[in-house]
């Protein structure tokens, strides 16, 4: 009863009342009116015979009205006034009901004398009207609906906030339903604004969408939920009047409560001080609301707002990008109004950003105390850097849901710096960069516009820091990030770039040698007129003492050299820096066979156990490209055979020896084949590293007992026996390169010969005495070291060649390209047919030369000089009376040089000479090549060759081979027949008469 006695009469709710009479007096006189056309019709119809016609039609047009009904929501409409009870707009609607019903139609003779006045079929064109009408637009939207475009999915991640709970990435849920539970205040009539603080990108939008959800989901029935957005109205003039019209708007969607509008509009008026006119013939007449006063007005808004059954709460998001005195004005309006009853404010804004919109630029905190004035309570939002984790890590597929050209998996991979950055002690200095959703998602779309997501990142050398540092100034600093690609690209380096020491600006600190990376005086000039967050991002790409202080030049570890990006050229080839910049500017990337860790990866795969076979097969090593990807994948697992145990030891081992043929003996660069040579090194190291194991099958114990496996290997015996290294090497059907190899491979097994292969060296002394020296000089350690492998090898030579008398430099001359450049010789063939390589005849012809000259050098000498000749030692003990040699050189004169076998045998004596010329300086130190005696007696026996020559110098003259214009090629010295043969003839001769002169003597 007192709440009774309290409700106020209102002009509002007299007009409002007065209006729904009206609209009852207006229902009946339709119905009147009908009726009378009605009538018209049916006469018509009857005398015609339409009556079916007609029916069809009624039934129509009636559901063409139940269409337009449901359209409308007109079911929602009755059901909200049923609801609201107002029992007064009922009996006031029907009280106009009455009244007109009372006349039997108020303008019954009106509406009589129009229908009368028409003619039926002009009353039948005007009722199909609206049916066409009607019919057209169910039509359109049918259409239109059939034919709707289906949503495109979306390349890049869009700024839209979040609406539902499903979707929060972001954690803000129990925060958002703790705050949505506060704001409602147990349905409290009381009003209260409610502040969400946050700066931008943070996720505003999103915490107020998640409050709505859970307004509209636990409270639909007792919140109507008006969300006001200024951003959305370009002219911000008349804010608070498109403010409360989307005020009562909402208000009646929701109530039905038909005086709700007059008395808010009025209040409006009078807080946004707007005077109530009415034009006349062009002029404006104020109209003055007499004694009506804005107290009236609040104290009308009061008393229908307290009959409210639900509580409206107005959300205002996106205050703080309004200008300064429109977000006054809007505060001012929920200053007057926040008291009323059932009305309460969220309101979105960052403290941070108003304060720097006011040209007096306001201190933040005299900004709060602003705010305090109006915001009863106020949260504010943090992400912190676990948030921030979380959705780059587990949620990123959420986040890259519909963008079909985005992998998730590869995106994060992109991003993987980011992990990192978060958890370092420096994310507060990242803040500005990734310090929030908005800032990460353009990031994001910055790595999908590069499609960088696409890089091969497993199998690449790109540092995940380094990549994220050059993404964030590409995007926030593209001036500097300009500055970078063209002081560093196309060749250039040094700027950003690490200094060497001889580069010519390296700052020099006065030592004589220099092992320091350092920067460049030029970029330390540069960084000092750059803001503090500028110079942050620079100095964690290229800053020396931060990235490299504890690294010396000499001693860079290779995963360092080859992806830091603070490295572009100098000592090493790989231009890292450039790879970074063309990786975003160019979208141009790295070939697998080019980065250091696609090899890593390779070995850890050969370390799980993948047979070797099968990870060379791949495209990466085809048979069409050079053999660069095969030398680098045999470097990595060469220089990381402490990570393997035995069994995978063995697997490579004998990959190896089985398919070192496959390779070419070519060595330019140009060509960029030539490994073979290399494999046999290789082969040595693992040898020495893994072809034995101790007792756990490790490689630490390296006592005599266990590394005496690697004999096995060599000689093949007891465990090995099927796989020996000089069995394997020098099969017969691998010929002449196959004991080419296996000497290459004897050579480097020499002490002396500056090689680390410590556990190698002192398994081959034991194994040829167990007493071998394995410390002091080394010739003496050497000499034991290699007296078996050399017999061993000789054995083999005697009689795969000797015995069978084959012709060591015939089966040379003879050799093909094919057979020099193994699987590569499509690669050769194609550089040579392309012009690249435009003396493959001469290369070949130089090889043939080394081949012969190796082969021969190492078998016949007996010296001891860096590596001692298979000719010190003999067939078989320890004498070492040079008895091999003796053998040699009887093969030499017997069967290769032997005129008798064959006369071309005389050029191949000839060839031999002019092969081993000796080179010399003279006194202008110009390199002299020249036929000397000494040299060419390193192998051949003197007394041998004195022989050979008294006994075939006049039919060698005679064959006149200084007419020939064959030249035989060297690496060092291209002898011709023309200008060097009769030099030989003379040395030769010399010699011959200097023996005759000691006889004499």
């Amino acid at each position: 009863m007192n709440n009774f006695i309290n409700q106020k009469i209102t002009t509002a709710n007299t007009i409002a009342l007065i209006k729904v009479g009206l609209l009852g007096v207006l229902s009946a006189e339709s119905w009147y009116f009908s009726k009378i056309i009605a009538s018209k019709i049916n006469i018509y119809v009857a005398s015609s015979g339409y009556e079916f016609s007609a029916l069809i039609i009624s039934l129509l047009l009636l559901f063409l009205v139940i269409i337009y009904l449901i359209a409308r929501d007109f079911y929602l409409t009755i059901t909200k006034i049923i609801r609201s009870k107002r029992i007064d707009v009922a009996i006031m609607f029907f009280t106009g009901i009455l009244i007109s019903a009372s006349f039997s139609g108020i303008g019954s003779n009106i509406y009589t004398k129009i229908v009368a006045s028409l003619t039926t079929q002009q009353l039948l064109i005007l009722i199909l009207l609206p049916i066409v009408l009607a019919f057209l637009l169910f039509a359109r939207a049918i259409i239109l609906r059939i034919y709707k475009k289906d949503s495109e999915i979306p390349f890049f991640l869009s700024d839209i906030e979040q609406k539902s709970k499903d979707d929060d990435l972001l954690d803000f849920s129990e925060g958002a339903e703790r705050f949505a539970e506060r704001v409602y205040n147990q349905g409290s009539p009381d009003s209260m604004v409610f502040g969400i603080d946050a700066p931008w990108g943070i996720g505003k939008s999103t915490f107020i969408n998640l409050c709505k959800e859970y307004w509209n989901t636990k409270y639909n029935k007792e919140i109507i939920i008006y969300s006001f957005n200024p951003l959305r109205y370009e002219n911000r003039e008349n804010l608070l009047e498109k403010f409360v019209d989307g005020l009562i708007r909402v208000i009646n969607k929701n109530v039905f409560t038909p005086e709700i509008r007059p008395i808010i509009s009025k209040y409006s008026r009078f807080i946004g001080s707007k005077k109530v006119t009415f034009p006349f013939f062009g002029l404006n007449f104020e109209i003055s609301p007499g004694n009506y006063t804005v107290d009236d007005a609040f104290d009308d808004l009061e008393s229908t707002l307290s009959t409210f059954n639900r509580k409206v709460i107005i959300v205002v998001d996106d205050l703080d990008r309004l200008d300064f005195h429109t977000i006054k004005d809007i505060l001012f309006v929920i200053k007057k109004s926040f008291t009323l009853p059932n009305i309460s404010y969220a309101i979105c804004y960052d403290t941070d950003n108003i304060s720097l919109l006011e040209k007096e630029q306001i201190r933040t905190e005299k900004i709060t105390e602003f705010l305090e004035k109006f915001v009863n309570v106020k949260v504010s939002l943090y992400l912190d850097n676990q948030v921030l984790i979380k959705y780059v890590s587990e949620n990123l597929a959420k986040v890259l849901t519909g963008n079909s050209q985005a992998d998730p998996v590869l995106i994060s991979k992109a991003v993987g710096g980011l992990i990192d950055i978060y958890k370092s002690k420096d994310y507060h200095q990242y803040l500005p960069f990734v310090g929030d959703v908005r800032k990460l998602k353009r990031l994001i779309n910055t790595m999908s516009l590069f499609e960088l997501e696409k890089t091969d990142f497993e199998n690449s050398d790109f540092d995940k820091q380094d990549l994220i540092h050059l993404l964030l100034i590409y995007i926030n600093y593209p001036n500097i990030f300009r500055k970078i690609y063209n002081t560093e690209t196309h060749g250039k380096r040094g700027f950003f770039s690490v200094q060497l020491p001889y580069d010519d600006d390296y700052p020099k600190s006065g030592k004589s040698i220099e092992h320091e990376y350092k920067n460049s005086e030029a970029y330390k000039k540069y960084i000092e007129h750059l803001s503090e967050n500028q110079q942050f991002l620079l100095n964690k790409v290229f800053d020396v003492s931060k990235r490299l202080s504890q690294i010396k030049i000499d001693n860079t570890p290779q995963e360092i050299a080859s992806s830091y990006a603070c490295f572009n050229g100098g000592w090493t080839d790989n231009r890292n820096l450039e790879e970074y910049l063309n990786l975003i500017v160019r979208l141009s990337k790295p070939q697998k066979r080019s980065q250091h860790k696609f090899y890593l990866n390779c070995k850890n795969e050969v370390l799980q156990g993948k047979p070797v076979k099968e990870i060379l097969e791949r495209e990466e090593f085809s048979d069409t490209n050079n053999e660069l990807s095969h030398e680098l994948f045999w470097r990595v697992i060469t220089n990381s055979l402490s990570e393997f145990n035995s069994q995978v030891g063995s697997n490579l081992i004998i990959y190896l020896l089985n398919n070192i043929t496959n390779h070419s003996f070519f060595s330019n660069k140009d060509i960029g084949v030539g490994l073979r040579d290399d494999l046999v090194f290789f082969l040595i190291k693992l040898l020495d590293q893994v072809g034995w194991s101790d007792s756990n099958g490790k490689h630490y114990n390296n006592t005599e007992e266990y590394i005496s496996e690697i004999t096995e290997w060599v000689f093949g015996e007891k465990r090995h026996k099927d796989e020996g290294v000089i069995s394997t090497l020098g099969m017969e059907e691998r010929g002449v390169l196959g004991l080419y190899d296996l000497l290459v491979f004897r050579l480097y097994c020499s002490a002396d010969r500056g090689g680390h292969e410590f556990n190698l060296q002192r398994a081959l002394s034991k194994h040829s005495d167990p007493k071998a020296p394995t410390d002091g000089l080394l010739n003496n350690i050497a000499i034991v070291e290699i007296r078996k492998i050399s017999q061993k090898i000789f054995q083999l030579f005697e009689n795969q060649y000797i015995n069978a008398n084959k012709n060591i430099f015939d089966l040379i001359d003879r050799l093909t390209l094919p057979e020099l450049t193994g699987k590569y010789i499509s690669f050769v063939e194609a550089k040579v047919a392309s012009g690249e390589v435009k003396d493959i005849d001469k290369r070949v012809a130089e090889l043939k030369t080394r081949m012969k000259s190796f082969i021969t050098y190492q078998l016949g000498n007996s010296m001891i000089k860096s590596g001692i000749g298979c000719g010190y030692y003999d067939q078989i003990g320890a004498q070492d009376k040079n008895g091999i040699k003796a053998k040699i050189n009887n093969y030499l004169f017997d069967q290769c040089f032997n005129p008798v076998e064959n006369l071309n045998n005389y050029e191949h004596f000839v060839d031999y000479l002019l092969i081993n010329f000796a080179n010399i300086f003279s006194p202008q130190d110009d390199r002299k090549y020249i036929p000397h005696i000494d040299e060419f007696t390193k192998v051949l026996d003197k007394e041998k060759l004195f022989e050979y020559w008294k006994n075939n110098s006049v039919a060698i003259r005679n064959l006149n081979l200084e007419l020939k214009s064959k030249v035989v090629f060297t690496a060092n010295y291209n002898a011709s027949y023309k200008d060097d043969v009769i030099n030989v003839y003379n040395e030769l001769d010399k010699m011959m008469l200097e023996d005759k002169s000691e006889t004499n003597a």
